[in-house]
């Protein structure tokens, strides 16, 4: 496998050796490394300097994320494509790991490896354990469903990803106008067309985390996020009662856990957008119950109900 590893940064100065070190200290070496700097201002670029040939280093004026991961396909040169957050990090074996992923399953578009969250904070280790369902699929057959899997918080986080060249050219762009919730779109319209993603169930690299989900509250706008939700949906309708029954749930799920955020005082949504998909995902009465007992409640306690419940971030 030959494997472009793009690196997008914005003001990365502190955590940026980390990466570049973990990517350049893997039992398999990856093709290129090239560093989207997407506007820096602080010392990003002189700590790249160091490093000489062994990276190709692009910058531009600040355009949000899914710009920088945009950029970064397009000037990527080999089949596969990996991105590594500035602030995570991947350990040795990282990439042998998703070697053998494709060694095992050729015909698979994409893999993705386990990982262990760290506190940015105080540097404590901690990892989501893989459902025993979802681990006896991952022994037997290397393969998972990305919607079975999502559901089950065995998520999908680009630092973990690595994905054909192809599926990206068939799929589209980032969309650049989600700074928010922009990988779970294009997850969704990759499974869309390639469902099964292998799995490594062992810790390949490190989740740097700065703040726990209860301290980053929302107030956040998911209106765009609920709109990709909507337009996968569509698109899984064109494409035949099969996909359809894969991502219907998934797609409900993700509705679902955005109603009870907006529940508990956590989110905006515009009401159009709830009305378009309530059409396309109906509520059952006891969903609506659910919701107003959100509803009534105080806001920490509400706020704590949907943190257990949820899949999204």
């Amino acid at each position: 496998m030959n494997i472009s590893v793009i690196i997008p940064v914005y003001n990365g100065e502190e955590t940026l050796c980390r990466a570049i070190d973990s990517v350049l200290h893997q039992t398999v070496p990856v093709a290129e490394i090239l560093l989207i700097d997407d506007g820096s201002t602080d010392c990003t670029a002189q700590v790249v300097e160091k490093y000489g040939e062994a990276i190709r280093y692009f910058h531009y004026e600040n355009g949000g994320l899914p710009v920088a991961r945009n950029r970064g396909i397009n000037r990527a040169k080999f089949e596969w494509i990996a991105f590594l957050d500035a602030d995570d990090e991947w350990l040795p074996h990282y990439i042998e790991s998703h070697v053998k992923l494709h060694a095992r399953d050729p015909e698979v578009k994409w893999s993705s490896c386990h990982c262990d969250r760290v506190s940015a904070i105080n540097g404590s280790h901690w990892t989501m354990p893989i459902p025993h369902v979802l681990q006896e699929e991952i022994r037997r057959k290397g393969t998972v469903s990305f919607f079975e899997a999502h559901i089950r918080r065995l998520f999908g986080v680009p630092s973990g990803v690595v994905v054909q060249r192809s599926v990206y050219d068939e799929v589209g762009p980032y969309d650049p106008s989600m700074r928010t919730g922009q990988d779970r779109d294009m997850w969704g319209r990759i499974a869309l067309r390639y469902p099964l993603i292998s799995v490594c169930p062992e810790v390949c690299w490190r989740y740097y985390v700065e703040e726990n989900s209860l301290s980053r509250r929302g107030r956040m706008f998911r209106d765009l996020q609920l709109k990709s939700v909507c337009r996968n949906m569509l698109s899984a309708l064109d494409m035949g009662p099969s996909v359809v029954s894969q991502y219907r749930p998934y797609g409900k799920r993700l509705f679902l856990e955005y109603l009870m955020r907006l529940a508990a005082r956590d989110c905006f949504i515009n009401p159009d957008t709830i009305k378009d998909a309530k059409r396309l995902f109906p509520l059952t009465i006891r969903e609506q119950c659910l919701l107003g007992i959100i509803r009534s409640l105080p806001k920490p306690i509400a706020l704590r109900i949907v943190d257990r419940l949820r899949i999204c971030s």
